[in-house]
């Protein structure tokens, strides 16, 4: 699974800090031709090259449908062949997490609707799987557990205290229960 076109949110983040700089410099530069009309220029876009939304208008969009909106993350996607920005928030006041959907070129919030993790099915609940690894190997202590995926399969990582005080590192298979490995944690 491949992150989300993370070159173009680079690019967008670097012509962002471009255009703030380049700003600020002619601010501080003297003005030339004092005495010739000042030309007028083209009235400042909200698109990109490629017709799509610059971040800092996507934050706008997302901010005025929701103001004390407390941003996690955005990034661009492609649903359905239409280019559309997401902006991941909680709303502090109820603490709700919540996912925008804003069309890239058009600016119009397509979706807003709560987020809530997938439940993954066929999977050993986390409280049984910790109870049968309990059972059978001596954990004193569990420091971490997080989902991953090894080789195709959906497994969890585990890092445990074991009964002689060593830290280990265990991935099991979140759908079988079988422990596809279990190895001492290097700890430096």
């Amino acid at each position: 699974m491949t992150s989300p076109r993370p070159s173009r949110m680079f690019s967008r983040l670097l012509i962002g800090s471009l255009l703030a700089t380049s700003a600020s410099l002619l601010a501080t530069l003297p003005a030339h031709g004092a005495d010739t009309p000042a030309k007028s220029s083209p009235p400042a876009t909200s698109l990109n090259e490629d017709k799509t939304l610059r971040l800092e208008k996507v934050v706008s969009i997302a901010r005025k449908a929701h103001p004390g909106m407390r941003i996690l993350n955005t990034f661009e996607e492609t649903e359905n062949g239409q280019e559309v920005d997401k902006v991941f928030y909680i709303l502090p006041d109820t603490k709700q997490t919540r996912i925008m959907t804003i069309n890239s070129q058009t600016g119009q919030i397509l979706r807003d609707r709560a987020y809530s993790v997938p439940e993954r099915q066929n999977s050993i609940p986390l409280e049984t799987l910790l109870s049968q690894l309990r059972s059978k190997y001596q954990m004193t202590k569990i420091i971490r557990t997080r989902l991953a995926q090894r080789d195709g399969r959906d497994v969890r990582i585990i890092i445990y205290v074991d009964k002689f005080n060593q830290q280990r590192l265990m991935i099991v298979d979140t759908k079988t229960g079988e422990v596809i490995s279990d190895k001492a944690r290097k700890t430096s």
